[in-house]
């Protein structure tokens, strides 16, 4: 399996676009979030869910002007997603990102 950057990964999905706001968002995270962290397995959670969950700890993040050290659980989430649909999907997706961007690969 390939190893994607899990930040370049959160920002193929609208987070904000998917749950209606910015506040349903952030809500909708935090409660993923919380779950997680009490145990709930990552394959237990919907692909939207996990792709929303991502996105806003990725915002959260950058906003936060912290960088952590390590993204174990970001990491996780971004593997768990290439388990569901394979690396050719992923990759596809972050070609659609970067042309959106207008970057090359």
């Amino acid at each position: 399996m390939r190893r994607h950057n899990w930040c370049e990964v959160a920002h193929t999905y609208n987070g904000y676009e998917a749950a209606g706001s910015f506040e349903a968002c952030a809500k909708r995270a935090h409660a993923l979030m919380e779950q997680i962290h009490h145990g709930e397995a990552l394959v237990n959670i919907a692909t939207d869910d996990l792709r929303l969950a991502l996105f806003f700890e990725a915002r959260a993040d950058r906003h936060s002007g912290i960088e952590r050290d390590s993204y174990p659980l970001e990491e996780a989430i971004v593997d768990e997603l290439v388990a569901r649909n394979g690396d050719d999907w992923m990759c596809s997706e972050l070609e659609r990102l970067r042309k959106k961007e207008g970057r090359s690969t």
